[in-house]
């Protein structure tokens, strides 16, 4: 039973964002994806994130909003919970998979194994861009940890809806314009 719906992310090029518009993921062919949240589609959870991650894009590109529908309980892998995380610990290790073994890879493994369809983990962006808003002497928020999801291949049914987002949309257009 699906009960957890969230507005979600992507950026890319215009015959992927074409294909997200149809309710269809893409995967994600990055040789760089084992050191992240393995196969799948990539989803940022704010429109900041991805706006940045647009900048960072060669081509022309587009941002787009979906709503993402799964439930809670058996469809995510949730790598922000310790439990999860030590539950991807423990069968990585029953895999036989060393500890160089990349962490997309084991993430793969568990998703297959136990049918989850949609990871959540956090990303450390040392190149993130700083302002004073976070610059007090016993601070502890950043703005370099990102919440990334990742939606396992073979799930489009995941996918509710997709729009192409718009800055203006957006409550804090009002205040900053960048």
């Amino acid at each position: 039973m699906p009960n957890m719906k969230i507005p979600l992310f992507h950026c890319n090029l215009t015959p992927i964002v074409a294909e997200l518009l149809a309710l269809r993921s893409v995967v994600s062919n990055h040789p760089m994806d084992i050191y992240w949240e393995g196969d799948g589609m990539y989803f940022w959870d704010n429109f900041g994130n991805t706006r940045y991650w647009q900048m960072q894009k060669a081509g022309p590109t587009q941002i787009v909003e979906c709503s993402v529908e799964f439930d809670y309980e058996k469809d995510l892998l949730d790598l922000t919970d310790l439990e999860q995380e030590r539950v991807l610990a423990f069968s990585s290790y029953l895999a036989g998979f060393s500890e160089t073994t990349p962490v997309g890879i084991k993430i793969d493994y568990l998703c297959q194994k136990a049918k989850l369809k949609v990871v959540r983990g956090f990303g450390r962006y040392d190149k993130t861009p700083q302002t004073t808003a976070f610059h007090d002497k016993y601070g502890n928020l950043s703005n370099r940890i990102k919440v990334i999801y990742c939606s396992k291949p073979g799930y489009n049914e995941l996918l509710q809806s997709a729009r192409i987002a718009r800055e203006e949309d957006l409550w804090s257009s009002q205040y900053v314009s960048v």
